[in-house]
């Protein structure tokens, strides 16, 4: 333990002189869901784009069915539904 403290000093000073400040706190709670945020949002936009290339891989005759599902991780029937086949 003694040695967390003495590499990471100011750190732990920081920690133990802090102050509650409750806008402060709101403001760093608002931060922290704003980047959550967009991080979920890369995510799903990814995810949306990928479905998207697999259903016009399949609508081609590119890509089986039953692959596409499965790199799309679900079944072959919940893949007929998003991809409207």
């Amino acid at each position: 333990m003694a040695e967390y403290f003495k590499e990471n000093e100011q750190e732990v000073l920081d920690m133990v002189s802090f102050k509650w400040d409750w806008n402060r706190a709101m403001e760093v709670a608002k931060q922290d869901e704003r980047e959550l945020g967009r991080s979920e949002g890369r995510r799903e936009g990814v995810a949306k784009g990928r479905g998207s290339q697999l259903c016009d891989l399949v609508k081609k005759g590119l890509l089986s069915l039953s692959v596409a599902a499965r790199e799309a991780g679900m079944t072959e029937e919940a893949f007929k539904k998003i991809a409207m086949l």
